[in-house]
């Protein structure tokens, strides 16, 4: 059975991931949810030492895959152009690799809108 700590620590997490997804600094994600930054500053320091150390013992691929973020942000553009001009590409390609082993690829118009909502989508489902 987990105890107070492991809750309160279960909790931070949580909110660090949250505000990781949210895009927000984290001054404004504080406020938006009732957080107090240098509580919020000494649990994101926290975790992130024991993520830390605890990859420096287990050193495995799926440890520090766990403590990179899943995507960053990103500007579609043409080749030699505007975002406009992409977006409307009636032949473009896009190709996202998320591991050596697994990729998104869409071919044709690419509604970057479409896009961003897959992109969560896969971030969601945790891929």
């Amino acid at each position: 059975m987990a105890g107070p700590r492991s809750a309160r620590r279960g909790y931070w997490q949580a909110q660090i991931e949250a505000h990781r997804r949210s895009g927000l600094s984290q001054v404004a994600f504080c406020a938006r949810h009732g957080l107090r930054k240098g509580t919020f500053s000494f649990w994101k320091w926290k975790l992130t030492r024991d993520a830390g150390a605890s990859l420096g013992r287990a050193g495995t691929r799926a440890t520090r895959a766990r403590t990179t973020p899943a995507f960053v942000p990103i500007q579609i553009t043409a080749a030699g152009g505007s975002g406009d001009a992409a977006a409307r590409a009636p032949d473009g390609e896009v190709e996202i690799t998320l591991d050596r082993d697994r990729r998104v690829r869409v071919r044709g118009h690419v509604d970057p809108a479409w896009l961003v909502q897959v992109l969560h989508g896969l971030e969601a489902a945790g891929c």
